[in-house]
């Protein structure tokens, strides 16, 4: 009474034998008879509710005419192999978190609404076309590749600790919460993310990011890239902003009311970072001079200096437009330019290994200018990213 393309789609992969000579099947049950799916065992996950309990591994529905794949939950169970569902066009939840599975395939899975697959091993998932897809969590793969092209219902992707370079998600109208943090992005497309509200792309390597279209965005925590203009003009319900440890020149800020502050900007050889409490009235700003500069204070639209001190924390309520001034230095922390040629090469590269390696005794302008990531000295990593910005990469 079974379907046949879902019932062997289920036994291949119950089949698939590890290293150790032990099949995917009996990792979930010891009474495991691939002829019987009543033995195929039961697994922690989420329930037809979403209460989690413990549920049948594989959860078949009777259509009116045969048996058909709904659901399937196998959590942290050390199974192996690429998990092929292709086809399945009953299947509604998959949730397979923490095992060993080397791929999964889940096109023309039609139905699917729900993937959770984190704490896997992937090089790419691919859950294009799904439209009736809501809630992906992807994090800790390690794909390199994410595509979510015709995803329009999906309201929550969780794809952080990754080793994603690039991100497209436009089109994704119904997006909501969005978490890619902790990859190598170097550019994340939002275009028509009219629904986003919560957005965390922290510990990546942007230099731009474009907010146009996610006017309610609410939460945006986008600490630690290198982002040196950031426009939030377009945002009206922003509640929490953190940008710190960006080299930020030009900040726009959301036009919130009860905040008259509405522009952030740096002259002279400096960068600033700010975090906004919004729903406060609660703004710091944090000024960053460039190695051999000076830093003259915090200015208002008047010309009116407001502090001398690197920190400000104010409400803002009648300052319309504040500059970090700064005076004139040839050092440009994180350009990449360690031989200060006003260039950068494969040279500087080899410069900033040598370095990280502690072949090299370095002056304090060749640190800033090599130290890419803002964690105040010169790595390997830091090495690798001027190669990969002098090979235009």
């Amino acid at each position: 009474g079974y379907n046949a393309h879902d019932y062997e789609k289920c036994a291949e992969f119950l089949e698939v034998v590890d290293e150790f000579g032990v099949k995917n099947g009996e990792r979930l049950s010891s009474d495991y008879d691939v002829n019987d799916p009543s033995t195929w065992g039961t697994s922690y996950g989420p329930d037809e509710d979403w209460n989690y309990d413990y549920v049948p591994c594989f959860g078949w529905y009777y259509n009116g005419t045969e048996q058909v794949l709904r659901r399937i939950c196998v959590e942290d169970r050390s199974l192996s192999g690429e998990l092929d569902l292709s086809g399945c066009t009953s299947l509604n939840l998959v949730h397979c978190p923490i095992n060993s599975l080397s791929g999964l395939d889940v096109s023309g899975c039609t139905s699917l609404e729900y993937l959770s697959c984190y704490g896997n091993s992937f090089s790419e998932l691919d859950v294009s076309g799904l439209a009736a897809l809501t809630n992906l969590d992807c994090a800790s793969t390690g794909i390199t590749r994410l595509d979510v092209t015709g995803c329009t219902s999906l309201i929550s992707v969780t794809c952080q600790l990754n080793e994603l370079t690039s991100a497209d998600f436009s089109g994704c109208a119904s997006l909501r919460f969005l978490h890619c943090e902790a990859n190598g992005l170097t550019s994340v497309d939002l275009t028509g993310c009219t629904s986003l509200g919560m957005f965390f792309c922290f510990e990546n390597e942007l230099t731009s990011l474009d907010l146009s279209d996610a006017a309610g965005l609410e939460r945006l925590i986008c600490y630690d890239n290198r982002l040196t203009e950031l426009d939030l003009s377009s945002v009206t319900l922003m509640t929490y902003l953190d940008c710190t440890a960006n080299p930020l020149r030009l900040l726009e800020l959301p036009r919130n009311d009860g905040v008259a502050l509405d522009t952030v900007r740096a002259e002279g050889s400096g960068t600033f970072g700010c975090e906004a409490v919004f729903y406060a009235n609660d703004i710091s700003l944090q000024a960053c001079p460039y190695s051999g500069a000076e830093f003259f204070g915090w200015y208002n639209e008047n010309g009116e200096r407001l502090t001398t001190g690197l920190s400000y924390t104010g409400p803002w309520h009648d300052e319309i437009e504040v500059t970090a001034r700064f005076s004139e230095s040839t050092t440009v922390p994180g350009s990449g330019d360690v031989d200060g040629n006003g260039e950068t090469n494969v040279t500087d590269a080899i410069l900033a290994l040598r370095i990280a390696m502690g072949i090299l005794s370095a002056t304090p302008e060749q640190i800033a200018a090599g130290d890419m990531n803002g964690d105040n000295g010169v790595s390997v990593q830091d090495a690798i990213v001027i190669l990969r910005t002098a090979m235009g990469i």
